[in-house]
């Protein structure tokens, strides 16, 4: 509704060649990178007003829309109308590369992301694996008999065994719950709770690295903001005309 007509031949020419090579890149070249992607200008500006930090998910739609700006730069320079429209474009390679380095397709934090982040899930690795083995221990041995079922579970980030409430003074432990019905205690045996607690400190150790992940690569977004803005603003083909 707000298209009106031109007033200037040169504009006319200018958009009817730009038409002209959009058909041919269409017709002979595939045509141009995918150009749907939201307002990111608008989000960023919000987020530094409001001293937002952006999930994995909104990151990987700057890092789409940073592809689409690197696709944009490799179309056949032989679309000259084209080329003069996207020669301003300037292609946040680091910022991307660190996107995409620290943030997979599902939306998730990946080891990559900081050697940190690598080390502590790592070790944590290492004692969920030790856990397992000590509980999978619990629910063979002779201690299944005071369980309520043969299945260990997870309280508050603790492993725990399900004790039934006749047994559980038999059973030497620290209580973390109780099931609605009162029928079973969740108990942690009194042996695991070193590897309890540092299976604890190791979670508590890689939210605070994704969070540090998360801060840098909005605070680098930040930084591009008017790389950004006008990204987008020259990434609808045309509206400098």
């Amino acid at each position: 509704l707000a298209l009106r007509p031109f007033s200037s031949l040169d504009d006319i020419r200018r958009n009817l060649d730009l038409i002209s090579e959009m058909n041919d890149l269409f017709k002979f070249d595939g045509g141009p990178p995918d150009l749907e992607f939201n307002d990111l200008a608008a989000r960023v500006e919000s987020a530094i007003a409001n001293g937002d930090i952006f999930e994995p998910k909104a990151l990987l739609e700057f890092a789409n829309f940073f592809k689409t700006v690197m696709e944009c730069q490799k179309i056949n320079p032989k679309y000259k109308t084209l080329h003069d429209i996207l020669k301003g474009l300037i292609y946040p390679e680091d910022l991307h590369n660190k996107i995409e380095l620290s943030v997979d397709t599902s939306g998730e934090i990946k080891d990559s992301a900081s050697p940190e982040l690598k080390k502590i899930r790592r070790e944590l690795a290492g004692v969920k694996s030790k856990l397992n083995i000590n509980f999978e221990q619990y629910i063979h041995s002779d201690t299944s008999s005071i369980l309520s079922d043969k299945v260990f579970s997870i309280r508050d980030g603790r492993y725990v065994l399900p004790v039934k409430e006749s047994e559980k003074s038999k059973f030497k432990g620290i209580i973390h719950d109780r099931s609605s019905s009162g029928a079973t205690f969740f108990i942690e045996p009194s042996e695991s709770v070193e590897l309890n607690n540092r299976h604890r400190e190791l979670e508590t150790a890689e939210r605070e690295e994704i969070n540090r992940i998360l801060r840098l690569l909005t605070e680098m977004i930040f930084r591009d903001f008017e790389i950004i803005k006008n990204l987008h603003f020259k990434s609808t083909f045309g509206v400098d005309y």
